[in-house]
């Protein structure tokens, strides 16, 4: 709102929708920004037609294996071994952590 209330009047709904409209961020973030504003509208007597926005969803970002290899060389050695685990076996922390010698499988 404080972003908003800089380059924009608060009380005039149009200059603040054409504010959230144009602001270089993404969708879903105008959507939280138009939600707020319209919360201040109510609050303020304000008429005001919330445009509506939507979120786009993204691939999450998977790293390439060199990077994941680098991060384990440049940790100590206790973090280092354990990110290896979780990299050779698909663990989630939680589980390689509550991990046990006697749950190791030898390889013979």
């Amino acid at each position: 709102m404080k972003a908003i209330a800089k380059s924009s009047d608060l009380m005039e709904t149009e200059d603040v929708k054409e504010n959230i409209a144009f602001r270089p961020i993404s969708d879903g973030t105008k959507k939280k920004l138009a939600q707020i504003y319209d919360r201040f509208c109510r609050q303020h007597n304000l008429k005001w037609e919330k445009p509506r926005y939507r979120r786009v969803q993204r691939l999450p970002y998977i790293p390439q294996e060199s990077d994941i290899d680098q991060l384990i060389n440049a940790l100590s050695n206790r973090q280092g071994t354990f990110l290896q685990l979780l990299k050779e076996t698909g663990a989630r922390p939680g589980e390689a952590w509550c991990l046990k010698w006697i749950d190791i499988k030898p390889n013979n």
